[in-house]
């Protein structure tokens, strides 16, 4: 077993398969398996129609990597039931649409991430406002299993403060026009 400290620098085991010490912090989870999530990159395009009725929108892109390490990674391919972004003014937020793509193989419905690999996964969301303001694209969930029969771990910003703090656009002034 290895372990990281709080500089992320490899514990190397220092009895037979041993690593002795404290750990301090929210939650904890140990796993055998799992996703290795890493932040490609996050960003936000606004259009603007130029008609007097047609609200600006923004689409905010999350690009992540998934690496399977252990066994193979199971994620549903419907957006906002496997992987989820938000607006990130919910309360001037008018409508909103997702969408999931992935370079991982499909099998049913569920993108599929072959224990070793890595596979790149976009969450994509188009926000419309209700009124003027800044808005932006949070990450909000990625859920996964490591069968198809549905998505057993839940890791969201709830539990990953991470995800709050980095997996993010930038925001931008929408007009709200009716």
């Amino acid at each position: 077993m290895t372990g990281e400290d709080d500089n992320l620098n490899t514990v190397a085991s220092t009895t037979a398969g041993m690593i002795s010490g404290s750990m301090t912090g929210k939650n904890v989870h140990f796993y055998s398996y799992y996703p290795e999530l890493t932040l490609v990159s996050a960003t936000a395009s606004k259009t603007t129609s130029g008609l007097a009725t047609t609200s600006d929108v923004v689409e905010g892109k999350i690009t992540f990597n998934v690496k399977a390490v252990g066994a193979d990674i199971y994620v549903t391919t419907t957006a906002g039931v496997g992987v989820n972004a938000t607006s990130s003014n919910s309360t001037e937020k008018g409508t909103d649409s997702k969408s999931l793509q992935s370079s991982a193989t499909t099998v049913g419905s569920n993108y599929i991430v072959y224990s070793g690999e890595t596979k790149s996964f976009t969450i994509s969301d188009t926000v419309t406002p209700a009124a003027d303001g800044y808005f932006g694209v949070n990450f909000d969930f990625f859920k996964w299993n490591t069968s198809s029969a549905g998505a057993t771990f839940d890791w969201s910003t709830a539990t990953f403060s991470t995800f709050v703090d980095e997996w993010k656009t930038p925001t931008v002034y929408l007009d709200y026009r009716a």
